[in-house]
Parts: structure tokens; sequence; C-alpha cells
């Protein structure tokens, strides 16, 4: 019984412990600062600074902000040639109509390379009227490009194997040092100045293809500066079959070119079997054979004069091919002997139509001066006009005869004193030969041209 009444107590007083003890853990005691006895709250934590440039207010450093992330794609080198965008004639990329930029000048010519030149030159737009300015720069071009040598030869065959161009047309008369009339045709004259395997195997490779008269005249010129007589047979070739190619159509007023190109590298057996062949081509193989080296053609020029029938004979050498053929021996009889002898036996013969001695006597006089190619007289008026000598309005005249197309040239102002005494010998030998008053009086006229010089 005692035992149990001890057990009781002892149950008792561990209860009182453990209430006791649940009670101090459950009452908190009073600030010593005289606050509230309320556990603190936790104080709260610094925030984190803004990466919007804010400043942080601890160490008072303003943290930037960080770069946007790109968003745009990378333009690929292949996908286009220049980053400038593509824009219609008249307007520019805003949509306005002053004239756009037609190609980069943000860098110095000499210190780019080939392969950037000709992507300059594939940016310009052929539809677009070059200026005087534009085509000095793409003249700088062409000089980087000369400046890089073989280096830059297969790039510019690329580029005219492509077929592209731009036209120079009247622009290269403005510019002294600049005398092409398109870009292909400037692009011929500088493989020539790079020269070299390579710049001829581009332009023999043109030369195959191209069915331009101009171009196989530009293309012969060079072949012939690199290799000289090395590719006569294929310029030859060229332009025989290009004259098949324009024959009786619109372009057979270009053949004047493809007839200078036989004159110059051909024989006076192919002239005069063009001349057989095809008899519309009589005015240009008279002037070429009159103009082949070496007096090949003269021959030929004074059969077709001593068969030509008299009774037959037109009044004017544009409705006569036989009577044109007089008016060529009488040009180059200055030049050459034989066809001398032959034009004095016509005089003495009296077998000149009174009709034809005015344009006989002003060729006599260094005027009227048959060719095939247009003139090149820019050199030609600057000089007379600094000279102060008699310059006639238009240093040469173009005539058509149907689908042919040649030139006269006035020459009388760039006479030497030598080639004037020439002259006057001649005119004096026919004066003597000629017992015609008309004949007479149109050569005592070109005496005093020639005199009066």
């Amino acid at each position: 019984m005692l035992k149990t009444k001890w057990t009781l107590l002892l149950s008792l007083s561990l209860l009182v412990v453990l209430v006791g003890l649940a009670g101090g853990i459950i009452y908190w005691p009073e600030s010593p600062s005289g606050g509230s006895n309320a556990p603190p709250e936790p104080q709260a934590s610094t925030p984190a600074p803004s990466r919007t440039g804010a400043v942080n207010e601890r160490n008072q450093i303003e943290i930037p902000e960080p770069a946007a992330a790109e968003t745009e794609p990378k333009v690929l080198e292949s996908a286009a040639r220049s980053t400038a965008p593509v824009v219609e004639q008249g307007q520019t990329g805003n949509g306005s109509t002053a004239q756009p930029t037609r190609f980069r000048r943000d860098e110095t010519l000499s210190s780019i390379r080939a392969d950037e030149v000709l992507s300059r030159l594939w940016d310009i737009n052929p539809s677009l009227e070059l200026t005087q300015e534009d085509v000095e720069e793409i003249d700088g071009m062409l000089q980087a490009l000369i400046a890089e040598g073989s280096a830059a030869v297969p790039g510019i065959r690329e580029f005219l194997e492509s077929g592209e161009d731009l036209s120079f047309d009247g622009l290269s008369e403005e510019t002294d040092n600049f005398q092409h009339d398109s870009l292909r045709l400037a692009l011929f004259d500088a493989l020539r100045e790079i020269g070299g395997p390579d710049a001829e195997a581009a332009l023999l490779a043109e030369l195959d293809v191209t069915g331009q008269p101009a171009e196989i005249s530009a293309l012969a010129q060079h072949l012939e500066a690199l290799a000289p007589e090395g590719y006569r047979v294929e310029i030859v070739e060229a332009a025989r079959a290009t004259l098949e190619a324009v024959k009786n159509s619109e372009r057979q007023k270009e053949a004047g070119q493809l007839f200078q190109v036989l004159q110059s590298y051909g024989s006076a057996g192919v002239v005069t079997a063009l001349n057989k062949e095809a008899p519309e081509w009589g005015y240009y193989t008279k002037v070429a054979l009159a103009g082949l080296p070496d007096g090949e053609g003269i021959p030929a020029l004074i059969d077709l004069v001593e068969k030509r029938d008299e009774a037959d004979s037109g009044k004017d050498i544009f409705g006569d091919e036989a009577l044109f053929a007089v008016q060529m021996l009488a040009q180059v009889a200055v030049d050459n002997f034989d066809a001398q002898q032959a034009f004095v036996e016509q005089v003495r013969g009296d077998r000149i139509p009174e009709a034809l001695w005015p344009r006989i006597a002003s060729a006599l006089a260094g005027d009227d001066q048959f060719q095939l190619e247009k003139p090149d007289v820019s050199g030609l008026v600057r000089s007379t006009l600094t000279a102060g000598s008699k310059v006639k309005p238009h240093p040469f005249n173009t005539h058509t005869i149907g689908n042919t197309v040649i030139y006269t040239q006035h020459r009388s102002a760039k006479l030497s004193r030598a080639e004037i005494d020439v002259r006057i010998e001649l005119v004096d030998l026919l004066m003597a030969s000629s017992r015609n008053p008309t004949a007479g009086e149109a050569l005592k006229t070109a005496r005093d041209l020639l005199t009066d010089e």
C-alpha cells in the first residue's frame, strides 16, 4: 500500500515538472530594451540588383543593361552580291525619285581585290542611265582589275560568259581617258592589258561565240596585239561567219566593222570572193580592197574599174557601184603607184563622168576619204580648233545605201607638208593629162585648197 502511494507521488512530481517546462517554452521573456515580448520579425533581405541599369544602393555602382540578343539572321555572302537594296529605275530605296546609287564608293579601289571589283560591276543596274562620274568610277575599277593581273582573268571570263553588258554610248566622247562604248569592250581591253595565255584564251573564247561586229573588231585587234599573226585564221573565220549571219538584215549596216577586220587580217582573195559571192557587199568590198595592206587589193580594184560598162554608167557613186570603184581608185592613187598609173589612164581616156569630178577633186585635196568604220575624230577636232585651222562643222559624214553604211572623213586639216606636196604633184599630173574643162576646173579647185593649207 505504501509503495503504491510513493509511486503516485513520483508520477505527480514528474507531471508538474513537465507542465512547468512546457509553460517556459510557451512563455517568451520580455525584451531587455523594454520592447514587446513577441519574437522579432525576420529582417527583409536586400533585393537583388536590377539588370535594367538601376543603381545598387549598397555599393552605389550602376550595373549596365546587357546588349539585346541578336534577332536578325546573318546574310550569307552567297545570297547577294551587294547589301544595297534593289531599286527600280528612277527610285531610291526610300521611294524618292532621286538618282539611285549604282555602286559603293566607300573604299579606295586600289586596295580591293579583283573579286570585289567584279562584284561591284555585277551590282550595276544596266537599265540606269550612267553619268560621266559613273564612267570614271568604272574606269577606276578596270584599272584595279588590270593591276591584279592574271588573278583577275577567271573572274573577268565568268563575267563575259554571263552575257551581261553596260552601254557607255556617248559618255566615252566626254571622257578623255575612257574610250569604250560598253563594259564588255572595256573588259576585252583589260584582258589585253593583263596579257598572258589565260587572257588570250579568254579573248579567243569570246571571239568564238560573239555575234557582235563591234566585239569581233575589238577582239581581233587585241588578239593580234598579244600574238601577232597567231590567230588570223580564227579571226577571219569569225568575221565571215558573222557576215553570213547579218546578211540581208538590218544588222548588215554594222558589217563595215567586219570588212575592216578582213581588210586588216584577211587577204585580197577573201575580199574578192565576197564581192563575187554576194552583190550586197559591193560597197564594203571596194573600200576593203582599196585599204588592204601593201596594196594587195589594188589589182582587183583596177580590174573592176577597167571592166566597167561606161555605156551603162550612172552619174552618182551611190547609185553605181562601178563608178564607186573609180572613186576609190582616185582615193588610193595618192599612195599607190599602180593605182596612180591606172587612174591617169582613166583621165587621159576621158572615162571619168563629169558629175564625178567635184567629189574626186575633194578626195585629192584630202577630204571625202571613204572608210569602213566610224571615224574617231575627237582628237582631230580638238587639235584643229587649237591650231586655228579651217575645220568643217562635221569632220565626217555617214552614208547609208540600203543596208550598207560607210563613212567619209575630212582629213585635209591633218595633212603634213610632205603629204600636201605629194597631192599637189598628182593634181598637176592629172591637169596635164586631161582635156576636159570640167575636170580642169575641179582639179584647179583641189590645188587651190592644198596650197591654201
